[in-house]
């Protein structure tokens, strides 16, 4: 761009674990990593152990650029150019906290000391003749690190390139509802059941300006005798249908023991996850809605299926803690740590097992191995999956709204041969400091893949957990 328009950008620490290819992607501009924010990539990288491999990579581009530097003869605080065509530097003009000027001291603090680098790129842009000087720009996730830089006059901005959505309305639900006429309601059950589909083309009056995406769930709802029905269907590309889907159970005897889909969102999903050509599901929700159990249903039903062609279910969690104290200051071995991640999953699971399964002892509950059976459910600690390639298997990522778009590209290219990926997650229920639920990995997912054909989503919205969770919910967001 003219240089007139370049600008110069101060990362914060959090913008490089969010993006550790931040330098690289903010183009012919300059880029400006206070030496401080090193030192606590360094910290973090110690301290959270969920955030090392984030935190490495970020650490591996600056270090790329220190020995591109280190090649010509200069040092990264006189700038190297970076592949997007601009220039970096590692800066340490934040020794003053006083030059803030803010009438009082301020903690010695990495965040005050970001700050100051800023002010320090400003002051020496605006001495420059009119017209010359770059607009100096902060990036931080965090808002307390934005306002603080509004407050000495300093531009800040969250990185929005992976924000695909302004609001959480926006968010692709997977499901389009249609009111039918009861005229048009009997045509539409006719086809669903009698000719495998009804013509997308034939429900364009009612969808009217609506975008239908691949694998998009249909829910039809129509009146007789003021008695309000429903049924479901999955629109298909490849047929250019929308096909029937079998509708809820009613929650009738034991029903809590018996797992199958007890609301329209749950069906849909459980059809969607049994789809052959659908490689990657994502399923968003309000805990409680059913989203792992939907995942574990299918997940143990297609491993006991004829076809054979998956071996095993693998669930990926992050370890992200709810309170103050990290995985590593907990005693015993990294399974035993790691137990607490893996009982949602293995009580989750134990609810879909049979008698026939304990009676065959392929049933047996290892919490500390996070195990049902070796054979058929593993439970592991998202951290240590750089590298792998997982084939023949259902591989579960869960409560993935605690992983950035980055995490989430790594995990989900570790997918080998005949697998089949599900995402899971509550963005409502966001435990890191550096997402918010629209900058967090699965809304990234979900908006970057809706219009896939290998690909499908459904947004849970009706727990089922208990009464009081669904007032809970409603009453504490």
């Amino acid at each position: 761009m003219p240089e007139s328009e370049k600008k110069v950008y101060i990362l914060d620490t959090n913008i490089l674990i969010y993006n550790p290819t931040v330098i690289d992607d903010l183009g012919d501009n300059v880029i400006v990593v206070p030496l401080w924010v090193v030192e606590e990539l360094d910290d973090i990288k110690r301290l959270k152990p969920q955030l090392a491999f984030t935190v490495r990579e970020a650490t591996r581009n600056i270090e790329k650029y220190r020995a591109k530097a280190e090649s010509q003869g200069r040092f990264l605080r006189n700038g190297v150019e970076t592949d997007g065509g601009g220039i970096v530097f590692v800066d340490y003009n934040a020794a003053d906290i006083s030059k803030l000027g803010l009438g009082y001291p301020l903690k010695e603090k990495v965040d005050n000391r970001v700050i100051l680098t800023a002010k320090h790129w400003k002051d020496q842009e605006d001495k420059k003749p009119d017209q010359a000087g770059k607009e100096v720009i902060l990036l931080s996730q965090d808002v307390n690190m934005r306002i603080k830089a509004s407050a000495i006059s300093i531009k800040s901005e969250d990185w929005q390139r992976d924000k695909l959505v302004s609001s959480v309305d926006q968010i692709f639900s997977g499901i389009i509802h249609l009111e039918l006429s009861a005229e048009k309601a009997s045509d539409v059950n006719n086809k669903l059941h009698r000719d495998d589909g009804v013509l997308l083309s034939e429900l364009s009056e009612e969808l009217g300006q609506l975008e239908v995406n691949p694998n998009t769930g249909f829910v039809f709802h129509w009146t007789v005798k003021d008695t309000p029905k429903t049924s479901l269907g999955i629109y298909r590309t490849s047929t250019g249908k929308v096909h029937f889907v079998k509708g809820p159970h009613a929650k009738t005897g034991n029903w809590k023991r018996r797992i199958k889909p007890v609301n329209n969102e749950q069906a849909l999903a459980l059809a969607l996850l049994m789809e052959s050509t659908a490689t990657m599901v994502t399923l968003l929700g309000p805990a409680g809605t059913g989203k792992t159990l939907m995942a574990l249903l299918a997940g143990k039903r297609l491993v006991e299926s004829a076809d054979n062609e998956f071996d095993k279910i693998l669930v990926w969690r992050p370890i992200t803690v709810v309170g103050e104290k990290e995985l590593g200051y907990y005693p015993g071995t990294l399974e035993e740590k790691f137990e607490p991640w893996a009982r949602p999953i293995i009580d989750a699971y134990s609810l879909l097992v049979t008698d026939r399964d304990i009676q065959n002892g392929s049933a047996v509950i290892d919490y500390v191995r996070a195990q049902i059976t070796q054979h058929i459910l593993s439970v592991e600690p998202l951290i240590h999956v750089r590298g792998k390639t997982v084939n023949n298997t259902i591989l579960i990522l869960d409560e993935v709204q605690n992983m950035t778009p980055h995490e989430i590209t790594t995990a989900v290219t570790r997918l080998g041969h005949d697998s089949k990926i599900i995402l899971t997650g509550d963005i409502g229920q966001i435990d890191s400091e550096y997402l918010s639920a629209l900058s967090n990995g699965l809304t990234f997912t979900v908006e970057r893949w809706k219009d896939s054909q290998i690909a499908a989503h459904i947004s849970f919205v009706k727990p089922e957990r208990s009464a009081f969770v669904e007032e809970a919910i409603r009453r504490m967001r």
